[in-house]
């Protein structure tokens, strides 16, 4: 059977949001703004113009300045570096504990008077007390001329340096420090005869005043006299077939040799020998020091010579021989 159409609906009416109680106030952030990334800038951003000067380099765009040269502040010798105010120090330096009071250092300013400018002497610490101001233009010598009691410098002792110029925004300073080292020289001693023969199998001990750290230690042997006042043994060594003997490197100072055996033939030293090994300046002045001793020949006195003295004999005296003659009888007569 046929279906009757439905009746045409009512459109579906338009519900209104529902009203709602108003929520208590509660505290909200703000929320975060993004953050803005920087643009890409490429080169079509940038005018042609600029990047053509760029390229040309353009002197008007900034650059650092060009800073001006510094004057040589080397001539010759142990300076370091340049800097400062045109200032000259002078000191000196050990690595094996030599003395460094007492290093006498001079100054001379080229085209002056022979006569030093400055003077100066190191304190304990191996510095010079003070400084030389450098004029402009000028250069100085300086040199080392006495080292410490018991040093000797090694290298270089002297040092030229200047000039220091005036138009640059740095001026000159110099440093001179000389490397110093204990002192020592090699002693010898040659022993001949009074006649100039040498003399072999003499022996000799060597004294001297205690070193700080002896290198060695004192050998053991029995005193055959006191020992001298301050002193203490450094060590033995007897004469060769040339009368020479060595006792090797010793510091430098005041010595004593003492005869403790002679050849026969030869007399015994009276009194001990005295021996300086004196500083040197510099350690290729240190050469071998060699002390002379001279030892008198024993005089043997020789059994006299007896001459015999002849005793004149008298000559014999001839006695006269008298002879007498027998009387001569006369003859007998014969009987006729």
């Amino acid at each position: 059977a046929d279906v009757a159409p439905a009746a045409d609906t009512a459109p579906a009416a338009e519900t209104a949001p529902a009203e709602t109680a108003p929520a208590a106030d509660v505290p909200v952030a703000p929320a975060e703004e993004p953050a803005e990334e920087p643009a890409d800038v490429t080169a079509e951003e940038v005018p042609a113009t600029d990047l053509a000067a760029a390229a040309e380099g353009d002197p008007e765009l900034p650059s650092e300045p060009e800073l001006p040269e510094l004057p040589p502040c080397l001539v010759d010798g142990g300076l370091e570096g340049c800097y400062g105010t045109g200032k000259t120090y002078a000191g000196v330096f050990a690595e094996d504990g030599a003395n460094l009071e007492g290093a006498v250092f001079e100054l001379d300013v080229a085209g002056t008077s022979p006569e030093p400018e400055w003077t100066g002497t190191t304190d304990a610490w191996g510095s010079v007390p003070g400084w030389y101001t450098v004029a402009a233009g000028r250069t100085v010598t300086i040199r080392l001329v006495d080292a410490p009691d018991g040093s000797m410098a090694v290298g270089e002792t002297s040092g030229t340096f200047g000039p220091c110029g005036t138009d640059v925004f740095m001026t000159c300073s110099y440093d001179l420090d000389v490397e110093l080292v204990r002192a020592y020289r090699a002693l010898d001693v040659d022993v001949r005869s009074t006649t100039g023969a040498p003399v072999a199998h003499a022996t000799f001990e060597l004294w001297g005043a205690p070193a700080p750290e002896p290198a060695e230690p004192e050998p053991l042997r029995l005193l055959a006299a006191p020992a001298p006042a301050d002193l203490v043994l450094i060590g033995s060594a007897t004469t060769d077939a040339n009368g020479r003997l060595s006792f090797g490197a010793v510091p430098t100072g005041a010595y004593e040799l003492r005869s403790t055996a002679v050849p026969a033939g030869y007399q015994e030293l009276a009194s001990t020998v005295p021996v300086t090994v004196a500083d040197v300046l510099r350690a290729a002045d240190a050469t071998t020091v060699v002390a002379s001793v001279s030892l008198t020949p024993v005089v043997v006195p020789s059994a006299p010579v007896v001459t015999p003295v002849a005793t004149p004999v008298a000559a014999p005296v001839a006695t006269p021989v008298v002879v007498q003659a027998a009387p001569v009888r006369p003859a007998a007569a014969r009987p006729a």
